[in-house]
């Protein structure tokens, strides 16, 4: 069978990475992939937001299975438009990705299905918060509606700190399309963590847990990132609270999904608050997340591929995936400026490492240039460390990890540091 991983970030490589055990490079793609995945893969050179392109080339190559990474592709209806077109596809319909692709969406369908959530309102007037703003209480967190890679959620403390953002949301159009309506909610205090689950549309399979790390520096400061670091298993979930969270968020994601007739197939992310009068979802990502795929995937014994189609073909049910049972830590190297303004094209050495079972280098902002390995985004790398415990995965990130050089590398020394 032939298999096509959409994108070309560290998930995809982590995705590229375990279906690689099981399938042949000769037959693997990713589009359109980084300097990693063309080790175990062929790069294609058509972008995850050239849609039809992507389409036209599953028909020319034949491809058995499509495999969807990032977000927008699936917001867009990639995966509408491969099926009309009789191809398999893991991944939800543009409708259910709405669950990710508009906050405000998501979270009116929480308030429809009773699905624990924070308090919130939303607007598309600059006016209306301002007024808003002026008699709220703080603190709030501020999100722009549609995508904006991590970016779009603003925690703010006063109402000053507020209108700034809102403007910047709003009238300066800091996201474009994505923040032309913003959703305002209500702070939630307590442990964060994220939970993963993979269903064909009527059985729901747990992953294992895992837990990133969003700010960009040491001590959870600095600004919001797509994530500096991930742990798996997650310290911060019992087993109670996981049987809790399926059976009063999971599993009523996917049977309200059904009765509103879009029914959700693929991976789905949970992002949660752990408060004092139980879990609270924050957000819902429609695909793995980065870089919990980079704890999460190297963990899987079992073929990804033969779960992939399990899920495809509505027969998940009979899958009983085996894991590893080491913990893994990833920490992720980032470009110098990152997240605002990363600087690329910086050279990269000490990036081919020994083979080795306890820790694996993923690829995602990096490329080929005049022959040479060079930085083309703002998280270049995530070093998976794994492990028998916790701080065993997270010493063997660390070491591995100081093989790696490029000008302006960096990296928070705290993840999965727990006291």
């Amino acid at each position: 069978m032939r298999y096509l991983v959409v994108g070309g970030g560290g998930r995809e490589h982590a995705i590229v990475h375990a279906l690689s055990k099981n399938v042949s490079k000769e037959n693997l793609f990713c589009a359109p992939g980084n300097a990693g995945t063309e080790a175990l893969a062929t790069n294609v050179e058509i972008k995850a937001s050239q849609i039809r392109a992507l389409v036209e080339f599953v028909q020319l190559k034949d491809i058995d299975l499509t495999i969807v990474g990032p977000e927008a592709p699936l917001v867009d209806g990639l995966c509408d438009l491969l099926r009309k077109n009789g191809r398999k596809v893991l991944g939800p319909t543009a409708l259910a990705a709405r669950l990710e692709g508009s906050k405000i969406f998501s979270k009116q369908f929480m308030r429809r299905h009773n699905i624990p959530t924070a308090d919130f309102w939303h607007f598309n007037q600059y006016s209306e918060i301002l007024r808003f703003l002026d008699i709220a209480k703080f603190p709030l967190v501020l999100k722009a509606d549609g995508l904006a890679s991590g970016k779009g959620v603003v925690i703010c403390k006063n109402a000053d700190e507020a209108k700034k953002v809102a403007h910047d949301f709003m009238e300066n159009r800091k996201f474009g399309e994505a923040s032309e309506q913003i959703l305002i909610e209500n702070f939630l205090d307590g442990v964060e963590t994220s939970v993963f689950c993979l269903t064909d549309g009527r059985t729901i399979m747990i992953l294992p847990t895992a837990c990133d790390y969003k700010r960009a520096y040491d001590g959870d400061a600095g600004p919001n990132t797509g994530g500096m670091g991930a742990v798996s298993p997650s310290p911060r979930l019992t087993d109670d609270d996981l049987a809790l969270i399926e059976k009063k968020i999971i599993v009523p994601v996917i049977h309200g999904m059904q009765m509103e007739e879009s029914p959700y197939t693929g991976f789905l992310y949970i992002g949660l608050m752990l408060t004092k009068t139980g879990p609270r979802v924050l957000e819902f990502n429609v695909r793995l997340g980065d870089p919990e795929a980079q704890v999460i995937l190297p963990r899987l014994k079992s073929s990804l591929a033969d779960l992939c189609l399990a899920a495809v073909d509505g027969t998940l049910e009979e899958s009983q995936p085996e894991w590893d049972d080491r913990a893994a830590v990833a920490v992720v190297l980032a470009s110098e400026g990152y997240p605002e303004d990363p600087k690329k094209g910086r050279a990269i050495t000490g990036a081919t490492l020994p083979p080795s079972e306890n820790h694996f280098l993923y690829h995602a902002g990096t490329k080929r240039s005049a022959g040479k390995l060079v930085t083309d985004g703002g998280r270049i790398f995530a070093m998976t460390g794994l492990g028998k415990t916790i701080n065993d995965a997270r010493s063997e990130a660390y070491k591995a990890l100081k093989n790696v050089q490029f000008d302006g590398m960096q990296y928070r020394e705290d993840i999965a540091h727990f006291d």
